[in-house]
């Protein structure tokens, strides 16, 4: 008597852990389920979307990586540039100094440029129609 007492509680445990509670009306997952969707789909289902996920997730992880490496090195092109422009800007001025200028025109045996003297126009001065 005990043990069919113990079976009848363990098949209305299974029962009840199969059905669910929906405002006070009890359901039973088992019909709510199709077929098809059984644990071991929902497994599979899940397993690829992780793998989908995994491999998703490295390829654009790579692509970012690889642009990251590739504005580092714009970057450090783009230093280096700066640099030889400031020198070349440098150079510009040390030979358009004046210094400069007067020894290139002493090698050319030229004249000296000397004092520099402007000729301010006044307004009254230009003829008028």
């Amino acid at each position: 008597m005990e043990e069919t007492n113990y079976q009848n509680t363990n098949e209305t445990e299974t029962k009840q852990n199969e059905k669910i509670s929906l405002k006070g009306r009890w359901i039973n997952i088992k019909k709510i389920l199709p077929n098809f969707l059984n644990y071991k789909f929902l497994n599979i289902c899940l397993g690829v979307g992780c793998v989908a996920f995994v491999v998703s997730y490295l390829f654009f992880s790579n692509i970012l990586i690889s642009r990251g490496f590739a504005i580092n090195e714009l970057r450090t092109d783009l230093q280096n540039l700066n640099k030889a422009n400031t020198g070349l800007e440098l150079e510009v001025m040390q030979l358009e100094s004046f210094t400069s200028i007067s020894d290139k025109l002493a090698e050319a045996n030229m004249v000296g440029v000397g004092d520099i003297e402007y000729i301010e126009v006044i307004e009254e001065a230009v003829a008028l129609r």
